[in-house]
């Protein structure tokens, strides 16, 4: 289940050209808001492409009316490159603690349907690796292959 704060979702808009989205994907709670993506990539992309819609909408300044289809480049709908930057800062805020979000995001992806795909994939990859796994991994490295690793992922977070 991925966590986003209220402030960043208070609400997501239904699909223009799909069903609405299914209530149960959203539950209430005081402060963050819980989006359960579950495992169906088609579904997960659908919600993802809602919440896309949605921040598109708002950095814009058009209203919630307004149609963006999934097929729609991101160039085409007026995103210029500073917008794009925001655009993936906003979503990296959101969905930032299960994905990183490459700086080449809008490049590979151009389009809102492939933005929603590709986050929602990433996403669904993150939450399906058991931690168990992780830890048992972990667990059998050596002293000195532990420090080569965490060695590698500072080296690569200081370049993001």
């Amino acid at each position: 289940m991925l966590r986003m704060t209220a402030a960043a979702c208070p609400s997501l808009p239904t699909r223009s050209d799909a069903e609405p989205v299914a209530a149960e994907t959203i539950r209430d709670s005081a402060s963050p808001v819980s989006l359960d993506l579950g495992s169906d990539p088609v579904l997960a992309a659908g919600i993802v492409r809602d919440f896309v819609r949605k921040q598109i909408r708002t950095l814009l300044g058009v209203s919630v009316e307004t149609p963006i289809a999934g097929g729609q480049r991101l160039h085409d709908l007026g995103v210029d490159s500073f917008g794009a930057v925001e655009l993936r800062h906003r979503l990296q805020a959101v969905f930032g603690a299960a994905i990183v979000l490459p700086m080449t995001l809008f490049l590979d992806h151009p389009t809102v349907d492939a933005v929603a795909a590709f986050i929602a994939e990433q996403v669904i990859a993150a939450e399906a690796e058991p931690i168990d796994n992780v830890i048992e991994d972990l667990a059998a490295l050596t002293d000195e292959e532990a420090e080569a690793l965490l060695l590698g992922e500072l080296l690569e977070a200081g370049t993001r």
